[in-house]
């Protein structure tokens, strides 16, 4: 009976903190939507091995940029 996690956003009132004015489901308000997007890309679980593979793909390019920029000795020593 593994259930997923699920969050909820709590509104409080300022002077009143022990008054709860309302709550709802993390996952469906617009931060839990663009969470969802920065992290699976709206796809659910494909959605992550995707993102993760273009993080790869775009570390791998920034460190190829690097090696064969023509100037790039110049900036380690300092020159």
């Amino acid at each position: 009976m593994d259930s997923p996690l699920q969050f909820k956003e709590l509104f409080l009132g300022s002077f009143e903190v022990d008054r709860n004015k309302g709550d709802r489901q993390w996952e469906t308000s617009w931060i839990g939507r663009v969470y969802e997007l920065h992290y699976k890309l709206l796809a659910g679980d494909t959605g992550l091995p995707i993102v993760g593979i273009v993080a790869l793909l775009t570390l791998i390019l920034k460190l190829t940029g690097i090696v064969l920029w023509p100037s790039w000795r110049k900036l380690v020593i300092g020159t």
